[in-house]
């Protein structure tokens, strides 16, 4: 597998470990409920696309750096790059859902058993 495909993966069994980790600290730093972890859950998402759609500008503008995230094709860039944009922000969203309901699982599934 390419160094760039096994990257991508890497950073997606990442970011659901983010969610473990956010479930099981998150409660001791003051986040209690599930309401409280949404939004950092949603920071990990939009977090983890961003690093994606920063490789697919990178890509499109430097003629050496090439990355499976954006095709050789110069045509219509604006619009490309634009898509690519809200596909970070859909993507990251869909993501930092994920994470959340990790996280909460977690945290609930942790949650210290009162008498």
């Amino acid at each position: 597998m390419p160094w760039s495909s096994t990257a991508a993966w890497s950073s997606t069994v990442g970011i659901l470990i983010a969610g473990f980790y956010l479930g099981g600290v998150g409660p001791r730093l003051g986040l209690a409920g599930a309401r409280q972890l949404l939004v950092p859950a949603l920071v990990l998402g939009w977090t983890w696309r961003l690093w994606v759609f920063i490789a697919t500008v990178v890509s499109a503008l430097l003629p050496f750096y090439k990355t499976h995230f954006f095709g050789p094709s110069r045509a219509n860039l604006p619009v490309r790059l634009l898509g690519s944009l809200a596909g970070t922000v859909v993507e990251g969203f869909i993501a930092g859902l994920i994470v959340w309901g990790i996280a909460s699982w977690i945290a609930s599934a942790t949650r210290e058993a009162t008498d």
